[in-house]
């Protein structure tokens, strides 16, 4: 659920920033103009079994000023900077600070109230309705993307008719066709 408030906070950040509005793609990346801005890596401390909370590390790349050229393109993934979108240049510190106060801003948002936070990922959602495969380690599933839960696991429903409750692996957008050229 960090990760999903990181993302919501980053956006926002972006939105600040740059006037722009990307969207979130499950379960840690921010997309514009159907590219990757950017990608989010949580990562949780041992559980001590005293009921304290385990510290949280948040992980942001973000393509802020790399010009088109240097950004990586290609079937897997094509990537977009805030330079390339906008056509001026950030000042780092001054995305940082609004990137550290917006996610803050969301984690407190997800302490107090989630549903409110989940709303907000909701309408940012970069998947909802798409035709998407799901990548497991020794198994793919296709269907369609339903959108987040209530507890932070994305729904997908499958070519079948069942749906599933996703916390772990890699959604992509296919084509219905199945030959991976997006939708």
């Amino acid at each position: 659920m960090v990760t999903l408030a990181a993302g919501v906070g980053c956006c926002r950040a972006m939105e600040d920033a740059a006037s722009v509005s990307p969207r979130l793609k499950w379960p840690n990346d921010l997309y514009l103009s159907g590219r990757k801005l950017a990608g989010i890596l949580t990562e949780t401390g041992a559980f001590s079994g005293t009921g304290i909370v385990p510290p949280v590390v948040i992980g942001i790349g973000m393509n802020v000023n790399t010009p088109a050229t240097d950004l990586p393109t290609g079937p897997a993934v094509s990537a977009v900077s805030l330079f390339e979108v906008t056509g001026r240049c950030f000042d780092l510190d001054l995305v940082l600070d609004l990137v550290v106060r917006r996610v803050e801003e969301a984690v407190r948002l997800l302490e107090k109230t989630p549903g409110t936070l989940l709303a907000r990922w909701r309408q940012r959602d970069y998947l909802v309705g798409r035709h998407v495969e799901l990548i497991l380690p020794g198994r793919r599933v296709r269907g369609q993307a339903l959108g987040l839960a209530a507890d932070g696991r994305y729904r997908l429903l499958d070519d079948e008719g069942c749906e599933h409750r996703i916390l772990a692996g890699s959604l992509r957008p296919v084509s219905r066709t199945g030959d991976g050229t997006g939708p």
